[in-house]
């Protein structure tokens, strides 16, 4: 079953709404409605977290349906960490030019000033910030987060934040936390933890493959429309490949190697993989051409570190 491609997709941009994504959106709604201060989300590397905050942006809103304005800072690892590059950081997120000049008790008034203009869209003056790659983080300068909030409050402003970090590299941090004397840190931002992971069921990959069947939200054809036009008009739909795409990654992958899940960089290779290279010049139809599809799919998304194979 050959089918040319209709209208090609950027696959680097594509985005679906999983269901983990949807279940973080809960969380932090709860976290928020219930009057929290901060929270953090940890996962392991490459699982999907941070295309889950960007998919937050806009969303978050008070009881009362109001919506809380939502800014996301990246944090980069640096050779020297300091409470200045921190609101450095944050200011050039929140879209100021930082010069080499401008002091930290600048850099501060002025994210505070901004942080307290973007509260007034709710009644509850509410705002937040993600925090990004937050293992590069030292204790001293979430000091400065605790400034933020501090400052803030007499300003008659909620800020909260939420700190999203990979799971194998917040150790130092963590222990850091844990220790008497930033136990205001641990208290106010730390105390809620929210485990984010990538697929773990069968029920999930076909949840995700859907997405890929369904017209996209500005009215453009389905992606396996688009990519597969003949197949999907005779009633081909990317979803009904999700029971041998879960099964061969269990039996090969999940069980062998022991993954806690499906990283969503490597389903998302996998299913593009399948969907633009092998599906339009294979037959989709033969139970054995599908398996061998799916096998090399899963072999060349990366699942199994190939680096490793040439030292």
């Amino acid at each position: 079953m050959n089918d040319a491609t209709l209208d090609p997709f950027d696959a680097n941009r594509f985005h679906i709404s999983t269901p983990m994504i949807q279940a973080l959106h809960e969380r932090l709604c709860q976290w928020l409605w219930c009057g929290f201060t901060g929270g953090l989300i940890i996962g392991e590397a490459r699982s999907g977290k941070t295309r889950a905050i960007s998919a937050l942006d806009n969303t978050l809103s008070t009881r009362t349906g109001q919506r809380v304005p939502l800014h996301r800072v990246d944090i980069a690892q640096r050779d020297t960490a300091t409470v200045r590059s921190l609101f450095a950081n944050v200011a050039l997120a929140l879209g100021r030019n930082v010069g080499r000049h401008d002091t930290c008790d600048l850099l501060s008034d002025w994210v505070l000033h901004y942080l307290a203009d973007a509260s007034l869209t709710n009644d509850t003056r509410h705002v937040i910030l993600m925090v990004d790659e937050a293992q590069y983080l030292t204790a001293r300068q979430l000091s400065g987060f605790a400034e933020m909030y501090n400052k803030l409050q007499l300003m008659g402003v909620n800020l909260v934040v939420f700190f999203v970090a990979n799971e194998d590299q917040i150790k130092p941090l963590a222990e850091a936390l844990l220790e008497k004397k930033n136990d205001y840190l641990r208290e106010r931002f730390f105390k809620q933890v929210y485990r984010f992971y990538g697929i773990r069921s069968h029920r999930e990959v076909l949840q995700c493959l859907t997405q890929y069947d369904t017209t996209l939200e500005d009215k453009h054809p389905a992606i396996t429309q688009q990519v597969l036009p003949k197949a999907y008009s005779e009633g081909f739909r990317l979803q009904q490949l999700s029971e041998p795409l879960w099964a061969m990654y269990a039996s090969e992958y999940k069980t062998p190697l022991n993954l806690t899940s499906w990283r969503m960089q490597y389903f998302i290779g996998t299913v593009n993989i399948l969907l633009m290279d092998y599906l339009p010049n294979y037959d989709s139809r033969d139970p054995e051409q599908v398996e061998q599809m799916i096998h090399h799919s899963l072999e060349a998304s990366g699942l199994t570190p190939s680096l490793a194979s040439v030292v």
